[in-house]
């Protein structure tokens, strides 16, 4: 009785598209095939993964991103892109997508829904995060972690080797505070920084670059895709 009323909440509170039948998506008994194949016959797919696809949906008169799991691997990455997106510190970093709202009914969310960002190359990006590649990027944020990068050993031996390479000061404190940033948010939420190498995971929203796709952490490679 008390699920049944949750979920009747859900219903009329939920931002998905009001003509579509909100039981494929409060029914944990609904296949992971059918639920994409439902979606997919009114939304635009704007993207897919190995867990996860994402597609267009209207919300309050704009397009907006709906993501829904493929698979248990999908169901494990949209939990952790809840809790990432969600949290106050994180919102304050301001490299993350806006989150929307998300699947409230089941215990493992089976879809999650943010703003849409626009599409960017990696060049586009680099102009912005003023980096030769989003490669040197993430591996200036392991180093702020503690890690090692060929052969530097800290963060300042990385800037020194900007600095001979006559990189303007402007450029390098750009990259320099988004790497900080990337570091901050790993460390915070065990996230797998490689995975930020891919312009796929990012876009551009607000007037800035944001990470679009933040569920993978070092417990989701473990689980699933440890060998």
């Amino acid at each position: 009785m008390g699920w049944a009323m949750r979920a009747n909440e859900f219903i009329t509170e939920a931002p998905l598209p009001p003509d579509w039948d909100q039981s494929q998506f409060v029914n944990n008994r609904t296949s992971f095939k059918s639920r994409l194949a439902y979606a997919l016959e009114r939304a635009k797919k704007v993207g897919t993964g190995s867990s996860r696809v994402a597609m267009t949906i209207e919300y309050e008169g704009r397009p907006t991103v709906l993501k829904i799991a493929k698979n248990q691997k999908g169901l494990a990455q949209n939990s952790v892109e809840i809790d990432i997106l969600d949290d106050g510190y994180a919102k304050q970093l301001d490299i993350l997508i806006p989150l929307i709202d998300y699947d409230r009914v089941n215990a493992a969310p089976t879809w999650i829904q943010t703003e849409l960002a626009e599409k960017m190359t990696e060049k586009q990006l680099c102009n912005l995060i003023r980096c030769k590649s989003l490669f040197e990027l993430t591996q200036f944020a392991e180093l702020m972690m503690g890690k090692k990068y060929y052969d530097y050993n800290s963060p300042q031996q990385f800037i020194d080797m900007m600095h001979r390479e006559k990189r303007s000061e402007h450029n390098i404190e750009t990259i320099t505070n988004y790497a900080n940033t990337l570091a901050d948010l790993a460390n915070s939420f065990d996230l797998q920084l490689g995975d930020f190498t891919k312009a796929g995971n990012w876009g551009f929203y607000d007037g800035r670059p944001v990470l679009i796709d933040v569920g993978f952490n070092t417990n989701v490679l473990n689980t699933y895709y440890a060998r």
